[in-house]
């Protein structure tokens, strides 16, 4: 839903996870991942942890997580977990407050 939501808003991120943490990765302009639950193991940049655990912008970090818990989600930064007890209607939560923190980073040059 996350690659979908930044497919469709021609947005530079990109949503990977190889368990229940759900990370995503700004300025990412390599291959995306294929259909939800299709994804073969989908993580960008080949798995390099250079690129993926490399330096992060405070600021965006700070930002992101400040913008979706006024969405009402709490995600840390540039992670967040999933599990059997979220519905639905979390996953549409996330994915809107996703998408109205990254519109409110784009206005302050952030995303």
């Amino acid at each position: 839903c996350l690659n979908e939501l930044f497919s469709a808003r021609n947005w530079p991120w990109v949503a990977y996870g190889d368990f229940s943490m759900v990370r995503v990765l700004p300025g990412y302009h390599g291959p995306r991942p294929g259909p939800a639950g299709d994804d073969d193991g989908f993580v960008p940049h080949g798995g390099d942890l250079n690129a993926l655990d490399g330096p992060k912008n405070p600021k965006q970090v700070n930002a992101l997580r400040q913008g979706m818990l006024l969405h009402g989600v709490d995600w840390w930064g540039f992670a967040g977990m999933t599990s059997c007890e979220h519905t639905a209607a979390d996953v549409d939560k996330t994915v809107a407050a996703m998408e109205a923190t990254l519109g409110m980073m784009t206005a302050e040059g952030l995303a």
